[in-house]
């Protein structure tokens, strides 16, 4: 026999009602699905939101900066979102505490918070879209009119835009918000590392993309396949044929013209459809004079930067990064250290300027990366057999 429960645990006002008690439980559990069918169709409004669409970005910004995530029990962990606002986004992009953030936002489940005085549900799931899923958003509100979830979704997006004063400064003035850069130089002079960089500092994803082998039709696809805000690094753009008769017989069926990217084709993708908001455009090359004028022309390209070979100061910072050896504030730098803004002094005043690459630098300093006097004792060993190898050439 089961023990019974002990009566003197329950409130006075229970005791001795069990049955009525269960019965009303019962009840109330049977009639939960036909309540709830009920007040879907009669009071409720419905708002559905694609992830690909800016307007969750809006959402998530909203949520994230009042807070009302901190109350979803279930919840989804990302690297980054977009749109995020308030407290939880330091100002400085390249703030530690923005690098590969992790955010929570909710997930799986209904989330309710309130909006001027009326509940809103925040839920989402996974809708098939042709061969792929998507996720998407449904925002729900108790009422007959569609006013209020109207009202939230405008505070949203006047925060988004708030948060984009730039962006929305662009706008106004119907200027695209985009940016072009040119980087020129020798090879090995850290046009591509830059572009590397960049990305990096500003956590945004990069696209190499090699101009030549790649047909018009290729590389209008692959641009069209980026995401709005990324850089586009275009490598070896004087690979592209100067003469844009090609982009015409390319247009007219003719099969040989159809090797690689014509400019015309280029000049299309830049300026065209494919070119989306908030993206960084760098093209990189080694012969500047060879561009057409017109891939380069301000509109195309904002800013123009030379990387030169590697000058004194460029020696001695490359020799400094790799023979100090790095220490905390607290450490003590080790005798032997002492030496190396001498020695750093003596192996730029033996490098002749502008005459190699600081890719080819960094490279001769770590075939002797534990030997600093030996550097500087080799390195004019080192520009004599290069001179002989580039006349052998």
């Amino acid at each position: 026999m089961l023990p019974l429960l002990p009566t003197d645990i329950l409130p006075a006002w229970v005791r001795g009602h069990y049955e009525t008690w269960l019965y009303l439980i019962g009840i109330a559990v049977l009639l939960k699905p036909v309540a709830y069918l009920a007040l879907r169709i009669l009071a409720q409004q419905y708002i559905y939101i694609r992830k690909s669409d800016e307007a969750y970005d809006m959402l998530l910004g909203w949520i994230f900066a009042t807070g009302v995530d901190k109350g979803a029990r279930s919840v989804i962990a990302r690297v980054g979102v977009r749109g995020l606002i308030g407290e939880e986004s330091s100002a400085d992009p390249a703030s530690p505490a923005n690098k590969k953030r992790i955010t929570l936002s909710p997930w799986n489940g209904a989330l309710l918070f309130w909006f001027r005085g009326r509940p809103v549900y925040y839920t989402t799931q996974l809708r098939q879209v042709g061969l792929q899923q998507e996720e998407e958003a449904t925002l729900v509100s108790l009422g007959r009119s569609g006013a209020p979830l109207r009202r939230f979704l405008d505070e949203c997006r006047q925060r988004h835009l708030r948060q984009a004063e730039q962006r929305r400064w662009y706008a106004q003035r119907g200027i695209p918000y985009r940016r072009g850069y040119l980087f020129y130089g020798r090879p090995g002079t850290g046009k591509t590392s830059l572009s590397l960089s960049v990305a990096g500092h500003f956590e945004l994803d990069i696209y190499r993309i090699q101009i030549s082998g790649i047909t018009d039709d290729s590389l209008k696809q692959l641009f069209e396949k980026l995401p709005g805000r990324c850089v586009v690094l275009l490598e070896d753009v004087d690979a592209i044929a100067k003469n844009r008769a090609v982009g015409a017989a390319h247009a007219a069926g003719d099969a040989s013209s159809a090797a690689g990217t014509t400019m015309s084709g280029l000049l299309n993708i830049i300026d065209g459809v494919s070119s989306q908001e908030g993206r960084i455009l760098i093209m990189t090359t080694n012969y500047a004079a060879r561009l057409d004028a017109a891939l380069v022309r301000p509109g195309r390209i904002d800013v123009r930067v030379e990387f030169p070979l590697a000058d004194r100061n460029v020696a001695r910072d490359l020799f400094d990064l790799v023979y100090r050896s790095p220490v905390g504030p607290d450490e003590e730098t080790s005798g032997g250290e002492e030496k190396l803004p001498v020695l750093a002094d003596a192996f730029a005043a033996r490098l002749p300027e502008r005459l190699v690459s600081p890719a080819e630098v960094m490279s001769f300093l770590l075939q002797h990366q534990d030997a600093p006097q030996r550097a500087v004792d080799c390195v004019q060993e080192w520009i004599d057999s290069r001179a002989k190898n580039e006349l052998r050439e």
